[in-house]
């Protein structure tokens, strides 16, 4: 039989435990949604000219929110290149030749130090002139729509921070995507 005493630590107990696994679940619950919503394409968003990059580095998320990139792009029916960058200062890369590249179900990234499928970068400290920049040493793009009107490629594999890229260097999960709408092309001689 429990006294008042033992009664109310156990309803205390349960009050606490029942509010933690409450709480639990509502930032697991608001950290999914917030992944959830950065993680998708909102082509209607963006102006002509404009892209959105995503990238997930070791779960994190490597650029603002709202960073939106502007550049140039050059397709070709053996090559694809873009450089774009945002209103943060941060920067990418993204360089493949092979022949009809578009049909490929992925392409292989892959990387060292003085060349890189895929490379990102973001102004870390502004007064000093601090960045940060990753190389892409393995991985896999996956080429998933492309026309004049609309670049999606997606992408996962392994960087490495720049400079330390050697195969002793720890290496850091990545995955995301690029949505470019109306890029600004330097070249485009893809047939549609």
């Amino acid at each position: 039989m429990l006294s008042w005493q033992g009664g109310f630590i156990y309803i205390v107990n349960m009050k606490i435990s029942s509010f933690f696994t409450l709480f639990i679940l509502s930032s697991v619950s608001l950290t999914s949604c917030n992944k959830t919503a950065q993680s998708v394409p909102e082509f209607e968003n963006l102006s002509p000219g404009q892209s959105k990059f995503v990238v997930r580095l070791d779960d994190d998320f490597f650029y603002e929110d709202d960073a939106v990139f502007n550049g140039t792009c050059t397709v070709r029916d053996n090559f694809f290149g873009t450089n774009l960058f945002n209103q943060y200062g941060g920067n990418i890369m993204i360089t493949f030749q092979e022949d009809k590249w578009y049909n490929k179900s992925y392409l292989e990234g892959e990387g060292g130090q003085t060349f890189s499928t895929l490379m990102i970068g973001k102004v870390i400290d502004k007064s000093k002139n601090l960045g940060a920049g990753y190389l892409m040493t393995e991985g896999k793009i996956f080429p998933k729509e492309v026309s004049k009107e609309k670049i999606y490629l997606e992408f996962e594999g392994k960087v490495k921070r720049y400079p330390k890229v050697d195969a002793q260097d720890p290496s850091y999960e990545v995955s995301g995507f690029l949505l470019m709408k109306s890029p600004d092309f330097t070249q485009y001689s893809v047939e549609e």
